[in-house]
């Protein structure tokens, strides 16, 4: 139903998916441009009525028509963490939107957004380009004109379908020719469009993959790696030595799959380099502290 304009909802592996799609239009077409679009407070401003009509439009759907008027049918009330961590009910009820994770609101606002992410992409693929989303990030590719077009035409859409609105100050977007970027740079700034850049260097997150120059695509990679084996070291540091046990579990389960969303869509040199280094790092914290040492020289435990 959703395929290919959004691959969050019933598509295995589709953040890869999307991201090598846009990483190999932008390298087949440097002239074009891609704009990150921020949807403002997304699953939380969605109507429940047009979340619960996109079910109704699909006759495959009809059996979840009774479960999601039950559970977006009425006010809900809705809670915050408050001084000291506890949860404080809000005075005021929740009467639109949905649960942010939750697997059926996903899929509802995923069906609700779904014309008019149709409606940018059939306007962008006129001019070679394609509107992709995953769950609420979007990611307009084509002609820097077209997709100003296309930007606009999604914002009017969604507005009038869903209610919601768009975050321009936070839509970022990214050209990789410098001479294109030089010259349409004024008139993205001027439709509110901001210029992704990290470090002084272009480019832009997608689905957290960071997606630009060179110079970009490493610099925001080390960055997240950087943060992972803090991660490793203030975790383990904590539970070792008193519980090893669930040190290794945790490390197992936690702490190993930190990178494997960057290594799986990061370019192979880059990939390699960053696995190898996570690796390192994750090694040396539990060997031999929780793991003997033969482990780390073991090749078919050790690969990846």
């Amino acid at each position: 139903i959703l395929w290919p304009q959004q691959v969050s909802t019933g598509i295995p592996s589709g953040a890869t998916i999307l991201t090598t799609g846009v990483r190999e239009i932008l390298r087949l077409h440097p002239e074009f441009a891609v704009v990150k679009v921020d949807i403002e407070n997304a699953y939380n401003c969605c109507t429940r009525a047009s979340m619960i009509a996109a079910i109704g439009r699909h006759e495959t759907l009809a059996p979840l028509a009774a479960m999601y008027g039950a559970t977006l049918g009425v006010a809900a009330g809705m809670y915050m963490r408050g001084e000291g961590g506890l949860l404080e009910r809000l005075d005021a009820p929740k009467e639109e939107g949905g649960d942010q994770g939750c697997a059926s609101t996903g899929a509802a606002f995923a069906l609700a957004i779904h014309p008019a992410v149709l409606a940018a992409d059939e306007l962008l693929a006129r001019h070679g380009g394609a509107a992709r989303f995953f769950a609420d990030d979007g990611y307009l590719v084509g002609p820097p004109g077209a997709v100003r077009d296309a930007l606009k035409l999604f914002e009017e859409r969604v507005k009038a379908d869903c209610g919601l609105s768009l975050n321009r100050s936070k839509s970022e977007f990214y050209i990789p020719s410098l001479q294109v970027a030089t010259q349409e740079t004024p008139a993205m700034l001027r439709a509110g469009l901001a210029e992704g850049r990290d470090g002084g260097h272009r480019g832009v997150l997608c689905v957290g993959i960071p997606l630009g120059t060179d110079a970009y695509v490493e610099h925001v990679a080390q960055r997240k790696a950087a943060a992972a084996k803090s991660k490793i070291t203030t975790i383990l540091d904590q539970l070792l030595p008193s519980e090893p046990q669930a040190a290794q579990t945790l490390a197992y389960y936690c702490l190993c799959p930190l990178v494997d969303y960057l290594v799986q869509a990061l370019p192979p040199r880059l990939a390699r380099t960053m696995a190898a280094d996570f690796d390192s790092h994750l090694f040396a914290a539990l060997v031999p502290r929780v793991l003997p040492a033969e482990l780390a020289t073991d090749p078919l435990l050790c690969r990846r």
